[in-house]
C-alpha cells in the first residue's frame, strides 16, 4: 500500500515493481519445492495438476518482466 504523506504515486510505482522483482522467484521456488515432494502422492492428484498449471504460468510471467527489464537497460 502507498502511504500518501511520505510516497509519490512513481515512487510507490517504483517500489511495487522491486517487490515483484523480489518475490516472484522466491514463490517459484517454493511451488518447486512443494511439487517436489508431492508429486508421489496419489492421493494429491488434483493438487498437483493445479500446482503444476500455477507454477508453468508464473514461470512464464517471470520470463515476459525479465525480458521487459532487460530492454530497458
Amino acid at each position: 500500500m502507498r502511504e500518501e504523506n511520505f510516497e509519490t504515486k512513481d515512487k510507490f510505482k517504483e517500489r511495487s515493481k522491486e517487490f515483484e522483482a523480489k518475490i516472484t522467484p522466491l514463490i517459484i521456488e517454493k511451488k518447486e519445492q512443494w511439487l517436489n515432494l508431492n508429486r508421489n502422492t496419489p492421493e494429491m492428484k488434483s493438487q498437483i495438476r493445479s500446482m503444476e498449471r500455477s507454477l508453468a504460468k508464473m514461470r512464464i510471467f517471470e520470463k515476459k518482466r525479465l525480458k521487459r527489464e532487460a530492454k530497458k537497460k
